[in-house]
């Protein structure tokens, strides 16, 4: 669990990492209207009971990014930076198939392909790094960790930019996040236990424009909004 709920600063691994982990193990809201809480990639997946075997809603819907000021630079750069909050929710999610069954060997191979290839759009310099070693460690806990455990979804379905600041090729954005994340545990009988957590962030990230024009995150970090941690 993420203990603090100071404003969010540059290079804070851990509280990336419970990001990554809340999408491997239980839902956390970020965006959209459904909500996960975050534990560490090999920690409790949480507290999930049989009033929740239901199976719920489909969530999905069109994320949205407002921001205020800026103008459509600071609009292409929060959505950007929406998609990079994103990520860790999504990148342990086998293709669309029946709950009960487990991930596959052809499953992490595709998802360690599509997930790099999706770290190179998003971000660049250690951030890059970061996320990339992020992406390994939830594959290789998808496979040696919980059997029972599901990864089903997730997304940041709204980013509101509070600040946008400009210097040089780079931009700083300050804003607020509202994700989700959708799991299962499998139980003893074999009836998928399902879970939706959701919470408010608070975010901080900047935006590098290279020699192409191509926007990338190379810094972001994050915390939860009081009144909305785990």
């Amino acid at each position: 669990m993420l203990g603090s709920t100071q404003e969010p600063g540059h290079g804070n691994r851990a509280r990336r990492s419970a990001l990554i982990a809340v999408a491997v193990v239980v839902p956390l809201c970020l965006v959209g209207a459904a909500a996960y809480r975050v534990t560490s990639v090999t920690g409790a997946k949480g507290d999930l009971t049989q009033d929740q075997t239901v199976r719920p809603a489909d969530l999905a819907h069109e994320a949205t990014v407002a921001c205020p000021r800026g103008g459509a630079a600071a609009a292409s750069a929060a959505e950007l930076v929406r998609r990079g909050l994103a990520f860790p929710l999504t990148m342990n999610v086998p293709p669309a198939r029946s709950v009960e069954d487990p991930i596959s060997a052809s499953d992490i191979a595709s998802l360690q392909a599509s997930g790099t290839k999706e770290i190179a759009e998003l971000f660049t310099g250690a951030e890059a790094t970061v996320h990339q070693g992020l992406l390994e460690e939830s594959l290789k806990s998808a496979t040696a960790g919980d059997t029972n455990f599901r990864a089903l979804g997730g997304d940041i379905s709204q980013f509101t930019c509070t600040a946008f600041t400009t210097d040089g090729d780079g931009a700083t954005l300050k804003g607020t996040a509202v994700g989700w994340s959708k799991m299962a545990n499998i139980s003893p009988s074999g009836v998928p236990i399902y879970n939706q957590p959701s919470n408010k962030l608070l975010v901080r990230a900047t935006v590098t424009t290279d020699a192409t024009g191509k926007q990338r995150i190379s810094e972001m970090a994050w915390d939860f909004a009081p009144g909305s941690e785990p």
